[in-house]
């Protein structure tokens, strides 16, 4: 009996490292230019974004592991639950909406419907996040823990054409926008 219990014990316990992913808790060359800025504001990390059937991919949790390392208020992130006025955010402030659903952008960009929508907003983007506070946008190609995550051109072309170009890229390939003071 204990010979059976100590088999299934071993097999159990090594099942546990399965799912781990691990990271590292030093922040990503961008943040250095967050830490070392004394004023108040709030980034957005991307790709955060609602998939079409309204899911958040898991790699949110990476954003909040960052967060109480640079300590500054952020977008989305991935909390255990979220505040009605939070997802109203992201739900109806047009050029967060965008960021934050991706795949509207193709529409968004090829649709002539939509034409008028999206010069307004490539050209009023960093206006609409400083009304917001959002002085910085982080874009991570990829996520540490998930060498499969997308690189959602799409999303860094639409940041590069309505924020310009970032001010920072890291080593780790993360770029650094600038919304304004």
């Amino acid at each position: 009996m204990a010979a059976s219990y100590m088999a299934f014990a071993s097999w159990e316990f090594d099942l546990l490292g399965i799912a781990r992913v691990y990271t590292s808790s030093k922040l990503p060359g961008v943040y250095e230019t967050i830490v070392k800025d004394s004023s108040q504001f709030a980034i957005m990390e991307l790709p955060w974004h609602y998939d079409r059937e309204g899911a958040l991919p898991i790699f949110a949790q990476y954003y909040m592991f960052l967060q109480p390392l640079h300590g500054h208020p952020m977008v989305g992130g991935f909390p255990a639950r979220y505040l009605e006025g939070a997802l109203n955010f992201t739900e109806n402030t047009d050029f967060i909406f965008h960021l934050t659903h991706p795949w509207s952008l193709g529409p968004l960009e090829k649709d002539p419907k939509y034409k008028e929508l999206e010069q307004k907003l490539r050209h009023n983007g960093a206006e609409i996040l400083r009304h917001y506070g959002i002085k910085y946008v982080i874009y991570h190609p990829r996520i540490p823990g998930y060498p499969t995550l997308f690189e959602d051109s799409r999303l860094a072309a639409w940041l590069e054409r309505s924020l310009g170009p970032p001010v920072l890229r890291d080593t780790d390939g993360n770029h650094l926008y600038l919304a304004g003071n």
